[in-house]
């Protein structure tokens, strides 16, 4: 029996338009059943199952209608709605994007691909995952150039990657497009700090705080300079009164506590430094669900993966490339003054914090090819995998770095994947730095960490980050006997020529005598350390917990003996 599809389809449009779902769909259901490929059947049923909130099934109707036209922008749109709604970002992202392809005059499209874009790159700030951030913040740019709410978030995500010269430029840019922008404006000012030209972000400063006197960020920054230049009892002014504020967002309250701390503890007034690092914390802490257990169950899922057993029966690359320098550790153990260290040799370039170990094992995880989440995936590759993963590792690191001979990655919690980096890069150089864990954690603790860091919020949870830490350390070192080099702070300031000997000799590299003058190098260093690493080696941070000592008794007593 031939049917009039044209007909019935103009009837079940008539009844959408009354709002006769069920009828509607019943046409549907009556064409598909004499031909089950009638794209238009599948995609009105599918958009009306969507009105209905049956977004499973919309979707499987009109993921059935694309597969059968490629060629239909609208379809792939409301695919990137219902996905949305289904709160899976990155699909919905993926959809809008084939739509917009397919008709880039489509501007329901483009509206729905600048907001995924913008969704998907605050996502990665939050998560300190800069690179991703600046991708997606880029491609919303590509339609609304002109945006300075865009604009400024890529200037935070140039920052996290320690392109402070581009974030100026681009903060330069959101002033360009919002003259009365102050954040852009502080934001320069501070900036110029960190690339060692701070008379003019001085400058800048004090101009935005007559202009600006009540803003927060003006405020902030105006007192990292009183810090700078040990006016510390004006930066406490300026921020205490700021403080009064009701209407001061969260982000800039906890940010001027943790100043008004620095500056406190500057002048060793360590009870008022303690009372604000604390008060600090305790806001960021309501926020965070962290669930030390399930850090250690983690930690327990690798030993008891890459046990010694098992570790030598895993495929190991055949890459033999030494280029790369892993720097691990805990955070504020050493990290980037190490890195500051040996970046100051004419073959090595220090490229910072990267993303990259991290996104590999993600990937892993979402490969659609493997059956299961990393590491038991590690099960199902073999030496031709390891060598493109290897190969993609190196290329990736060395993006805009291949003149150097060594790289440097110091992005601290690599440890936890130290496994894998062994089996990809037999001859890649893994440091690990340690400091007094007391001291270690006091300074985390002390600091406001961008990004996903939530273990850092109170003693409980920083102690026992910590202590999985040293687990997990000792497992590479002691039980799998990866070839490691630790690097402790202490012995550093207090030995410094003989440990940097100790450290060039590790990574087979003649001594050089900017290594000891690393100082001197004029490099930018984006992370909570800048400051440290522009200074000569000093021993006023060895041993700063006892300071603290009778606020600490938490931190202490899961620490332990030490």
């Amino acid at each position: 029996m031939t049917i009039d599809i044209e007909k019935i389809l103009d009837e079940a449009d008539a009844l959408i338009d009354v709002f006769m779902y069920d009828q509607a769909i019943a046409k549907y259901n009556y064409i598909l059943s004499q031909a089950d490929d009638c794209v238009d059947a599948l995609l009105m049923r599918g958009v009306v199952l969507g009105e209905m909130g049956q977004i499973d099934n919309a979707i499987s109707d009109i993921e059935k209608s694309v597969h059968l036209d490629e060629t239909n922008d609208s379809a792939y749109l409301t695919l990137a709605y219902l996905y949305k709604r289904k709160k899976n970002y990155q699909k919905a992202f993926d959809l809008s994007r084939i739509s917009i392809s397919l008709n880039n005059n489509n501007q329901d499209a483009i509206k729905l691909y600048v907001q995924l874009c913008i969704k998907l790159g605050d996502e990665m700030l939050a998560q300190s995952v800069f690179d991703k951030a600046e991708y997606y913040f880029t491609e919303a740019l590509k339609w609304q150039v002109n945006n300075a709410n865009i604009l400024y978030k890529l200037v935070l995500a140039l920052r996290g990657m320690g392109k402070i010269l581009d974030s100026i430029k681009m903060a330069e840019r959101v002033i360009d497009a919002e003259p009365g922008h102050v954040r852009a404006k502080a934001q320069i000012a501070s900036s110029y700090e960190i690339i060692g030209n701070a008379d003019k972000g001085e400058g800048l400063i004090e101009g935005l705080i007559h202009e600006y006197p009540d803003h927060p960020m003006v405020n902030i920054v105006y007192a990292q300079y009183s810090l700078r230049n040990k006016k510390q009892e004006e930066g406490i002014s300026v921020l205490t009164n700021m403080l009064k504020n009701k209407n001061v967002s969260k982000y800039d309250s906890v940010s001027a506590k943790i100043l008004v701390g620095d500056l406190y503890d500057s002048i060793k007034q360590y009870d008022s430094a303690f009372s604000y690092y604390k008060q600090a914390k305790d806001m960021l802490d309501q926020d965070q669900n962290y669930d030390p257990i399930t850090y250690q169950n983690y930690i327990s899922s690798l030993i008891n993966y890459f046990s010694k057993e098992k570790y030598s029966s895993l495929p190991t690359s055949e890459n033999t490339s030494n280029e790369l320098i892993f720097i691990v550790g805990m955070p504020r153990s050493g990290t980037s003054l190490i890195e500051q260290i040996i970046s100051s040799h004419s073959n090595v370039f220090g490229a910072g914090e990267l993303a990259h170990v991290n996104n590999m094992v993600n990937s892993l995880q979402e490969e659609g090819e493997l059956k299961n989440t990393y590491p038991v995936c590690l099960d199902e590759v073999n030496t031709s995998t390891m060598n493109t993963l290897a190969q993609n590792l190196i290329l990736s690191i060395k993006d805009g770095n291949a003149e150097s001979l060594r790289i440097i990655d110091k992005m601290p919690h690599n440890f936890h994947h130290i496994g894998l980096l062994h089996k990809l890069l037999p001859n890649a150089k893994i440091i690990n730095c340690t400091r007094d864990a007391r001291d270690t954690c006091l300074s985390i603790y002390f600091k406001y960490f961008a990004g996903y860091h939530p273990y850092t919020t109170n003693f409980r949870n920083l102690g026992v980050h910590y202590l999985e830490y040293e687990r997990l350390m000792k497992h590479w070192m002691n039980e799998l006997n990866i070839p490691i080099l630790t690097v402790s702070y202490e012995n550093i300031v207090s030995d410094s020529r003989n440990e940097i000997e100790r450290i060039l000799n590790f990574l087979e590299m003649e001594w050089e005598d900017s290594c000891m003058e690393f100082h001197k190098k004029k490099r930018t260093v984006a992370t909570a350390s800048y400051n440290q690493v522009n200074k000569k080696i000093y021993s006023g941070s060895v041993g700063r917990w006892e300071n603290y000592s009778e606020n600490i008794h938490e931190l202490l007593e899961i620490l332990g003996e030490r």
